[in-house]
């Protein structure tokens, strides 16, 4: 199914609902499986929840960290990207 066939059956749907509605009979059931088959709501995609609660997680745990062990992770990801680091405060380590 393309895009505006998706469209048109959403539309056609809500319309037969809102008619069995107007007329206060009991809306068939398949009326609203069918509407939930084209158009789900309220579900966002399960991936974009877990991405979203993962950033959420790392950003708390970052934010645990000593400024220590940021620089120890900073030294370690420029070491793997071969990159040489040199300490620019000669009183570090004392």
């Amino acid at each position: 199914m393309d895009l505006d066939e998706l469209v048109s059956l959403s539309a056609f749907g809500k319309t037969l609902r809102a008619e069995y509605e107007a007329h206060q009979v009991e809306v068939p059931d398949y009326v609203g499986t069918q509407l939930n088959a084209v158009e789900p709501r309220d579900q966002e995609p399960v991936a974009d929840k877990v991405d979203a609660r993962r950033r959420q997680i790392a950003t708390q745990l970052e934010s645990l960290r000593t400024p220590a062990e940021r620089r120890a992770l900073l030294e370690q990801n420029w070491q793997l990207d071969g990159v040489t680091v040199q300490c620019l405060n000669t009183d570090a380590g004392q």
